[in-house]
């Protein structure tokens, strides 16, 4: 004697209950991994990363394509990844591109950078130059350098399309900047400009103390010798062309033989430069003091 089989719909229901207990079990284990992934991003978040030193630094260095350290182990490293990113290490050196001689790109001690991740997906692409938020330092040492073949120093990542020799705007964007003390080395041979840019911000080694900072220009620009003394009120962008001119800027000394008095606001110190205020030149003749500006007059 046969039994009698259940009804199709009565098989296609209990189908469809373990189906439904299957999905509710998954979606479960998924709460619960979600859950648990969250508090220990919550914990790493709250501790700065500390275990993303070398990772980061090994994904540094291959974006970058140089060397990247960012201090020793026992030394400060805290890695702030949502919200505002930053990063916060004891000291940091950047490796510079090859070409120039040079010892670094950017070399600091008790650095701070903030960024967007925007940026760093069109610099890691090379879409666009890398750009950093905000820049704070203790001390800091720059090497700019350029070569008679175009090669630069801060040429790291993915290469661009060809660069114009005759301008930098290349150049990493630097927005927010402030230093304790500071020393920019630029040598530019394309453009026969070597510098060297000495800055004081804040109060002796705290750039805290006062946003401002003050600042010293010496060498050839232009095949012209220069030397001159920058003020600001504020923090100044290092490098973007997207300032506005807001900042106090003063600047007085000599460019060749022309005496130069700058009174007025700026965007950013080097980059597509915004400037409104007063300048003033004088020199020996109308023929030496146009030499800076580009421009030929009379020697009378």
């Amino acid at each position: 004697m046969s039994l009698p089989k259940p009804p199709a719909s009565a098989a296609v229901s209990a189908s469809r209950r373990a189906r439904a207990r299957r999905w509710k079990i998954a979606a479960l284990s998924l709460a619960a991994v979600a859950v648990v992934a969250s508090a220990v991003a919550a914990i790493a978040e709250s501790r700065g990363w500390p275990f993303l030193r070398a990772p980061l630094q090994r994904t540094l260095e291959r974006a970058a394509g140089v060397p990247v350290t960012l201090g020793g182990q026992q030394d400060r490293f805290v890695l702030k990844l949502f919200g505002r990113p930053r990063l916060d290490v004891a000291s940091m050196t950047v490796g510079a591109a090859p070409g120039p001689a040079a010892p670094h790109l950017l070399s600091g001690q008790d650095v701070r950078l903030g960024w967007r991740w925007t940026d760093v997906w069109q610099g890691w692409r090379g879409t666009a130059p890398w750009r950093i938020d905000s820049l704070q330092a203790r001390t800091l040492d720059v090497h700019l350098l350029r070569d008679a073949e175009g090669r630069a120093t801060w040429q790291i990542g993915k290469k661009g399309p060809a660069i114009d020799n005759n301008n930098s705007a290349e150049l990493p964007r630097i927005g927010r900047f402030i230093v304790g003390s500071g020393r920019i080395a630029v040598e530019d041979q394309p453009l026969a400009t070597k510098l060297l840019v000495t800055l004081q911000g804040g109060d002796g080694d705290d750039p805290t103390a006062r946003a401002g900072w003050r600042g010293k220009v010496e060498g050839q620009w232009n095949a012209l010798p220069l030397q001159l003394t920058v003020a600001t009120s504020s923090a100044m962008p290092l490098v973007d062309d997207a300032a506005e001119a807001d900042i106090d800027l003063r600047i007085d000394g000599q460019v060749g033989a022309a005496r130069v008095a700058f009174d007025g606001r700026a965007g950013a110190l080097l980059g597509a430069r915004r400037l409104e205020g007063a300048l003033k030149f004088g020199g020996p003749s109308l023929d030496r003091v146009g030499k800076p500006l580009g421009v030929t007059l009379p020697q009378t």
